[in-house]
């Protein structure tokens, strides 16, 4: 798990590689991103999600924002690839006010 500290009002773009999972020619052709609150066990997207993700060869991004000092979210990326394997993985959202 890839781990993020951010305050709440950044925003900026997160960032998952694939690449070692695909084979040789093998490409990602759809991705999801799903956010949830670790407290709460709620979807946060909504809150923290900033517009949809894109994919650029092997990496799939996707954009965050808000949240308040404190939460933790769990943001988790999963790609499903031209040979319609599915890789997963997640991002270890920390909100702190420096």
């Amino acid at each position: 798990m890839n781990f993020v500290r951010k305050q709440p009002n950044e925003e900026f773009p997160v960032s998952i590689d694939f690449g070692a999972e695909l084979a040789l020619g093998e490409f990602i052709a759809s991705a999801a991103v799903t956010v949830r609150n670790v407290a709460t066990g709620v979807d946060s997207g909504a809150a923290i999600k900033e517009g949809p993700e894109s994919i650029a060869g092997s990496v799939v991004t996707q954009g965050i924002r808000g949240g308040a000092t404190g939460e933790r979210h769990i943001l988790t990326m999963l790609a499903t690839t031209s040979l319609g394997n599915k890789w997963e993985d997640e991002i270890s959202i920390t909100i702190t006010e420096v």
